[in-house]
């Protein structure tokens, strides 16, 4: 086989095994990211009715806006969210310290932070507690904004894993 055919030929190879080498290695990260990472499981929960989510019950209480606004965002309103969750063992005295993730959303998927200003001292298994949150909404999307608990701040913030949603 004359030289020029066999580096060719090695050359072929090399490129080839190096696709493959990138197909297979991309094909296992996308699958990876896939298992790691599921996809919200959204439960909706209407209005005054109580649901579990990790080692609490969770009710929403209000949710209006504060009395007094900041003259600063003209464009926004800060909703005052009042939280009641019940322990639903030892385990959920935890979220009085480390906290779920609290977001309003609306409808098109659109999410803003809502903050905890307010928690209980302790979360007792059967003992309700309450918790108040603030979250600033553009004017126009108030009335429909809904709160979104996730079990963790990091999930919320992949948004993946179970979440409760709030019907107003």
């Amino acid at each position: 086989m004359p030289k020029t055919s066999k580096v060719g030929l090695q050359l072929f190879g090399a490129v080839a095994l190096t696709a493959a080498l990138l197909g297979v290695k991309g094909y296992d990260e996308t699958t990876r990211y896939h298992r790691d990472s599921p996809a919200p499981q959204v439960r909706h929960v209407t209005q005054g009715q109580a649901a579990a989510l990790g080692n609490a019950k969770w009710r929403l209480l209000d949710v209006a806006a504060m009395a007094h606004q900041p003259q600063d965002t003209p464009d926004r309103v800060i909703l005052q969210i009042e939280l009641e969750a019940t322990a639903l063992n030892a385990e959920g005295k935890y979220y009085t310290s480390s906290l779920p993730g609290f977001y309003m959303a609306d409808k098109s998927g659109r999410t803003w932070l809502a903050q905890a200003t307010k928690t209980p001292k302790e979360l007792l298994p059967g003992v309700p507690g309450r918790f108040t949150l603030l979250s600033a909404v553009p004017t126009e999307l108030v009335n429909q904004a809904e709160l979104m608990l996730w079990p963790s701040e990091y999930e919320g913030r992949l948004e993946q894993g179970p979440v409760l949603r709030f019907d107003r």
